[in-house]
């Protein structure tokens, strides 16, 4: 199975972007064209990282449109972040 492209797991289509790693962290641009067109249609968008590319581009394209976006941060943020906040 190609591990790119759109596939359909258990009812649920599901789009796998090819991943570049030029360094440190990953990038793949074209999820930017599916979540485009992907994301109007969404009840919400639910990203459960903030460190990522994909997570990024989700919150972006988000912004611009009425539908709700949620981010779940699973330990990445400080338990003291109202220190942070001045």
């Amino acid at each position: 199975m190609a591990m790119s492209g759109l596939q359909e797991s258990n009812g649920l289509r599901v789009y796998y972007a090819k991943a570049h790693w030029p360094g440190k962290y990953f990038l793949a641009p074209e999820i930017i064209r599916v979540l485009d067109q992907w994301i109007p249609h969404f009840d919400i968008v639910h990203v459960h990282d903030t460190r990522t590319f994909v997570g990024l581009a989700a919150y972006v394209l988000t912004r611009r449109l009425p539908t709700p976006y949620v981010l779940t941060c699973h330990g990445s943020l400080s338990v003291n972040i109202e220190d942070t906040l001045s």
